[in-house]
């Protein structure tokens, strides 16, 4: 399994440099989890390139998942996104991907 650290933040300013090194690890088929954790910054931009390298990593025969679901800025854009409700419940179908082993709703605020 394959560590990404996507730096700093995830939004429209980054995402084109921080996609093709993330489309880079996805393309040998490998597990590849996303480390948000240093990311203080995330937009819809970056919610859109998560979306995209999952499914560009199922598609190569590989897996990406978040090694935390429940970082702050990410579940803060989720939110205003709709995919989470004001609950932290996942409110589309790709819920298994926001939250694959915990219930968001138990995310502590931050």
């Amino acid at each position: 399994m394959t560590i990404f650290d996507v730096g700093s933040e995830l939004t429209v300013q980054t995402v084109a440099e921080v996609a093709p090194r993330l489309q880079g690890e996805l393309a040998g088929g490998y597990p590849v989890t996303v480390d948000l954790s240093a990311a203080d910054s995330i937009d819809v931009a970056g919610v859109q390139l998560l979306l995209s390298a999952r499914r560009s990593a199922e598609a190569a025969g590989g897996d990406l998942k978040l090694a935390d679901p429940c970082h702050p800025p990410l579940t803060a854009v989720l939110k205003r996104m709709g995919i989470l409700d004001a609950d932290g419940m996942p409110q589309s179908t790709d819920a298994a991907f926001w939250a694959p082993d915990a219930n968001l709703s138990e995310c502590e605020e931050s």
